[in-house]
């Protein structure tokens, strides 16, 4: 637009909204269940739902309903294609938050912040 050349790396599909006052949040890829290609973890409670999709142990994609508070920890983990194989199954907890993480991907996660 400027006269430079760029090239797009792409994006990331993402819906948020709130659905008969339920808050939903959705980013990235959506399988629908576990493949050779894809994890899938799903977690159903109190009417709230959480679902993640791993490749390689990474985060692409995911679905939230209800305590979607996690939603930015967890995008930021899919951008920075953080490997989550130590603490995947953390991300189901309905209190995940950054605290969470281990201490290299805290430290990680806070040197993207300030960059």
């Amino acid at each position: 637009m400027a006269g430079g050349k760029v090239e797009y790396p792409g994006g990331v599909a993402m819906s948020a909204l709130r659905y008969f006052g339920v808050p939903i949040v959705s980013v990235g890829l959506d399988a629908q269940e576990t493949t050779k290609e894809f994890e899938v973890f799903i977690k159903r409670a109190s009417g709230s739902y959480r679902k993640i999709v791993l490749r390689d142990n990474r985060v692409v994609g995911f679905t939230l309903v209800r305590g979607i508070e996690p939603a930015g920890l967890i995008y930021n983990l899919m951008r920075t294609q953080t490997n989550i194989s130590g603490f995947k199954e953390k991300l189901l907890s309905p209190d995940f938050s950054f605290a969470h993480l281990p201490e290299n991907a805290r430290k990680k996660t806070l040197m993207e912040a300030w960059a």
